[in-house]
């Protein structure tokens, strides 16, 4: 960041080269740092408190929606975000949806497991190798059993 305001280097030949590279990819302006990015806007670059702040609000949304961690940060960059290693910090944030799941299977009756399993797996993460279950009653109806033999 020192560069980018100030445009001083290291006295270190190897070390003013790697950060001139990296400098490539980002921008100052007003005080702020920004990522360049290739087909949108600048990229707003936060620190670790507003980065697990944004994280939650994109993951829960307004509606609920608990989308999985490719959507989170495509989201998060459509809306102008970036910081160094938000591919790693989205995916333990949002592997809690199926925590999510399992509390929604437990309060629903066997006509709605399917629903439920359409829209919060498959839609999200496609079609699932196989299905573990708690030997739970919703799994039981054989309307289910059909329904996933036609999947």
């Amino acid at each position: 960041m020192a560069y980018l305001s100030s445009r001083v280097l290291p006295e270190e030949k190897a070390a003013a080269q790697k950060i001139r590279h990296k400098a490539l990819n980002y921008q100052m302006k007003n005080g702020v740092l920004y990522r360049l990015s290739f087909l949108g806007p600048l990229l707003r670059c936060v620190d670790a408190e507003d980065a697990n702040y944004l994280i939650r609000e994109v993951h829960e949304d307004i509606c609920g929606l608990h989308m999985g961690p490719r959507m989170v940060i495509a989201k998060l960059m459509n809306a102008g975000y970036y910081w160094s290693g938000m591919h790693m910090d989205v995916k333990p944030g949002t592997s809690q949806i199926f925590n999510c799941v399992r509390l929604l299977l437990h309060q629903v009756g066997e006509s709605q497991t399917g629903r439920i399993l359409w829209e919060f797996i498959i839609c999200h993460f496609g079609l699932p190798q196989e299905l573990v279950s708690d030997n739970g009653t919703q799994f039981a109806d054989s309307g289910l059993q059909e329904w996933l033999k036609e999947l």
